[in-house]
């Protein structure tokens, strides 16, 4: 060990500090729209998003956004909301017209089909799948003024918080949340083409938290993060071989599926065939 970097990465020790093995996908907005997480993911814009410096929460600027606008990432299990393991959203958002009858904030699917929305419409906040609201809560997003929200889910439950404070729960169906691993759309939903049913305005500090081992806010309460989320200036290494990176993957258990996010479709040449005589797992 001596000098040499630790292998271990940092847990969240004080402050706003994260685990970068935790955080896949971070948005600081300060300059440009990038993931600023270890992964480095690459959006996609749809419409014109642009950052501001008009309105923002820590840095530089804030990523401000038309109803129709929305930035969407490649789909991953990660963006699976109901599989058991631990999430977190972090977000800050600043909304400056009044008169969006649905504001979608998150979400990996287009309405009713598989996947989730996270979204606010008149007095309540919502998560909805395939096409029905399965979880709801009270609250009326503010007008010209930043409010912190985080949702939660600890393997079983979902909470929902503004601005430190547990939103009351409403309803909540016997439906499943239908998890598809598909495109994640921030500011909107997927497919959203000239709809106009996005957030409209600004959004700043954007944290997606998710892993095993990670002990998301349960309590009534909780203090909002004061900085900007940053990664503990200790030296550490990066997450190893994180899966967004895998361009293919071959288990070659029982057929020739790629089992990465790209999910490629293969053409045989010849017959090759599966062997269960012979295998390393």
């Amino acid at each position: 060990m001596g000098m040499s970097l630790t292998n271990n990465p940092p847990s969240r020790k004080s402050g706003s500090f994260i685990n970068p093995e935790y955080a896949k996908l971070l948005f600081h907005t300060d300059s440009a729209i990038v993931d600023d997480s270890y992964y480095d993911l690459a959006p996609t814009l749809v419409g014109t998003p642009t950052i501001s410096a008009t309105q923002k929460v820590f840095g530089a600027g804030s990523l401000h956004k038309a109803a129709s606008e929305a930035i969407e990432f490649p789909a991953s299990d990660t963006w699976r909301i109901a599989d058991g393991i631990p999430f977190q959203v972090s977000f800050r958002l600043y909304r400056e017209t009044s008169h969006q009858y649905a504001a979608f904030l998150f979400g990996n699917h287009g309405w009713a089909t598989g996947g989730f929305h996270f979204r606010m419409q008149d007095t309540t906040a919502r998560i909805t799948s395939n096409g029905s609201d399965r979880v709801t809560w009270t609250h009326t997003i503010a007008l010209n003024t930043w409010e912190a929200h985080r949702i939660t889910y600890d393997g079983t439950s979902y909470r929902w918080y503004v601005d430190g404070i547990l939103l009351p729960e409403g309803d909540q169906t016997s439906g499943a949340i239908l998890d598809a691993s598909t495109v994640l759309a921030v500011g909107n939903r997927t497919g959203v083409g000239n709809q106009g049913d996005g957030f409209p305005g600004y959004m700043d500090e954007i944290l997606w938290e998710k892993h095993p081992d990670l002990v998301v806010t349960t309590g009534l309460t909780y203090s909002v993060e004061p900085e900007p989320f940053q990664f503990d200036p200790t030296p550490a290494m990066s997450p190893t071989n994180p899966f967004s990176m895998t361009q293919l993957q071959l288990h070659l258990d029982s057929d020739f599926s790629d089992s990465s996010t790209n999910n490629r479709s293969p053409t045989l040449y010849g017959t090759p065939t599966i062997d269960t005589s012979e295998k390393v797992f």
